[in-house]
């Protein structure tokens, strides 16, 4: 990115996992404890693996565990934060974000976790970066729904043909288009990048080296562009 960029006005929306981070290591691990607790016996991460997809509550379902959704409650909080060493923290995302933010970039974080988790999962190189966060709780309808991209829009206070959003997954991409922004996938997440491309994908950036330059590159392609840039845009 260059330099001398300004993205005052601009803004870059990003969801937190499979973007900026990848909790499942951490998830599982911390299902495996609140399981194992409640079963009485060791819960194996081939387990966890076995019984992943959808929220954990299910997970702890599929493993036996009765009254899953009290038993998630009381203990899974405490699970994963003693289990945070698993968490994958993808650096240069951070670096990307911090320099998009640096060239005065609004950034907001919109993501499926409840507020309560945000202090533990945001990495702490973006505490002092991210301008605002939409969590679980925000909104009334989750993604693919725009609730949480439109949200995000409005505590910026940035119109939609002047941001990106940045997600891992086909409702990302879905959420950020009804919502009027364009929508960039990362190939580094949980889906395909045949699944992001099927799901409108503006574009798709495939090295965390690229997002800064591949953010500005379809901001400029959104009007006037912001102003500074000078260069050619990456290809």
């Amino acid at each position: 990115m260059a330099s001398d960029v300004d993205l005052r006005d601009y803004a870059v929306l990003l969801d937190l996992d499979g973007v900026i981070i990848n909790s499942l290591p951490a998830t599982d691990a911390a299902i495996a404890v609140v399981a194992g607790a409640a079963l009485g016996r060791r819960v194996s991460a081939d387990e966890c693996r076995a019984c992943a997809g959808g929220s954990p509550p299910e997970a702890l379902r599929r493993l036996g565990v009765v009254d899953a959704d009290l038993v998630y409650e009381r203990g899974f909080d405490d699970a994963l934060r003693a289990s945070l060493a698993e968490m994958v923290v993808f650096a240069r995302v951070v670096a990307a974000v911090a320099g998009l933010a640096a060239a005065h970039a609004s950034v907001a974080v919109v993501t499926a976790q409840a507020r309560r988790r945000i202090g533990m999962l945001l990495p702490p190189e973006l505490a002092g970066v991210v301008d605002t966060v939409i969590a679980h709780e925000d909104v009334q309808r989750p993604r693919p729904a725009p609730d949480g991209v439109r949200a995000a829009l409005r505590m910026l206070g940035v119109a939609p043909g002047r941001a990106v959003f940045v997600g891992d997954g086909p409702d990302d991409m879905l959420a950020g288009r009804a919502a009027g922004v364009c929508s960039l996938g990362v190939t580094w997440g949980f889906h395909s990048e045949d699944a992001l491309v099927e799901a409108g994908a503006s574009g798709i950036v495939r090295d965390p080296d690229q997002l800064a330059e591949q953010v500005v590159r379809h901001l400029l392609g959104r009007g006037e562009g912001p102003s500074g840039w000078k260069g050619d845009l990456p290809a």
